[in-house]
């Protein structure tokens, strides 16, 4: 598992980046914050649902202070559409590659290598697409390549919570595993 310094790798905002995350991994949740007056829709009455079923702990707040932890390269500060939800989390970890190919599978396995994807929405976007067209794991390199921040998790919309991200230090000696 690898931590980067952003502070924003520990949260997922956005109402399906965070109902995924707690409908498939909810031992991952620390604390949903939910916005100062908000009206719960569906999605925000599930995420509600499923905090008070698993014990995670509530708090409502001023969202807005929140977006001093959501910085750019620049370290300018971002002004985010929180969609009334973020949520506290562990680090999503990488697999092991072995460990990958040591489960017992009959399934063909799909996997996808991918080599200097540095932009966190590219790089989301990539992971939806591949857990839609039910991809088995990607791989990414040590180096060159975008961490698993609060970006990659809100652009995948939740989809990281489906498909396993494998980091390897070499890519040659990996493809010929």
């Amino acid at each position: 598992m690898q931590k980067s310094s952003n502070r924003s790798n520990n949260y997922v905002y956005g109402k399906n980046s965070v109902l995924e995350t707690i409908s498939q991994n909810p031992k991952r949740i620390n604390k949903i914050f939910f916005s100062d007056g908000i009206n719960f829709d569906n999605r925000l009455k599930k995420i509600k649902e499923l905090a008070d079923k698993n014990s995670i702990q509530i708090q409502f707040t001023n969202l807005n202070k929140f977006n001093k932890y959501f910085q750019d390269d620049t370290k300018k500060t971002q002004n985010i559409n929180f969609q009334g939800v973020i949520a506290s989390v562990s680090p999503v970890e990488y697999l092991d590659f072995d460990e990958f190919l040591n489960k017992k599978s009959n399934n063909y396995r799909k996997i996808v290598i991918l080599d200097g994807v540095e932009d966190p929405h590219n790089f989301g976007a990539i992971l939806r697409t591949l857990a839609a067209a039910k991809y088995d794991a990607v791989i990414v390199p040590k180096h060159r390549s975008c961490p698993i921040t609060s970006t990659v998790e809100k652009t995948s919309s939740g989809a990281i919570n489906y498909i396993p991200v494998i980091k390897t230090n070499s890519l040659s000696g990996t493809v010929k595993k």
